[in-house]
């Protein structure tokens, strides 16, 4: 009876062990935020209502360092650069995404020359299952921090910031870190959303004051 028992726990505690070994680990990631404006994860992105984000990353297992990278996806070619402005962040790394080159299908990592997850696949983005069903390519900006640390989400104020201005509708913001290999999911990326800047709201406001004042003579004329 005993050497039954024992030899029952003895195959329960080997079947626990090959699941635990052979069970995938749990995915780290990072997820993006905002300082000058509300966004919020809504299972598929993060819309960002302004065009000229304030914006950082943490980590959800932070902190974590690695090799900082920001990467920019954008339907146009805006030129060379895109001003990212960073602060909270070690050394003196560049202020700028430069263009990498012209994303179409695969994996956003291994097309940046990186090995993290989540990897992003285009379809994710663009195509007809991507979040832009309209997009069949992408202009990717990347900027290089070096070495950086990514705190969690408590002490997200105290990582690595950025500052944007102008970014079109339909832009896409993430972050990867490699060494150790991790990236963003889509549904943590930014992705600017294209509502009217407040000055802009502003103007607009002053114009239809005004077009109500004209009718208003118009008519009492």
């Amino acid at each position: 009876m005993y050497r039954k028992l024992i030899l029952i726990a003895t195959l329960v505690a080997v079947v626990a062990v090959v699941a635990l070994v052979s069970a995938p680990a749990q995915a780290d990631s990072l997820h993006g935020f905002c300082t000058n404006a509300t966004c919020t994860d809504n299972g598929a992105v993060t819309p960002v209502p302004t065009s000229s984000p304030s914006f950082g990353f943490w980590d959800a297992s932070g902190p974590v360092t690695g090799t900082d990278y920001i990467v920019v996806l954008s339907l146009t070619n805006v030129g060379g650069s895109i001003a990212l402005n960073p602060t909270n962040v070690a050394g003196s790394p560049p202020t700028s995404a430069t263009l990498f080159g012209t994303w179409t299908s695969g994996f956003l990592d291994a097309f940046l020359g990186l090995s993290a997850q989540p990897n992003n696949p285009f379809n994710n983005y663009g195509g007809p299952t991507g979040l832009d069903a309209g997009a069949t390519e992408f202009f990717v900006y990347e900027l290089n921090l070096g070495t950086q640390t990514v705190q969690n989400q408590a002490n997200e104020l105290s990582g690595p910031l950025f500052s944007a201005s102008g970014l079109a509708p339909g832009t896409f913001i993430l972050d990867f870190l490699d060494p150790p290999g991790i990236g963003t999911p889509n549904s943590a990326a930014l992705e600017i959303t294209g509502v009217p800047e407040p000055s802009s709201l502003m103007l607009l406001g002053t114009g239809l004051l005004g077009l109500v004042g004209f009718v208003r003579r118009k008519v009492t004329a």
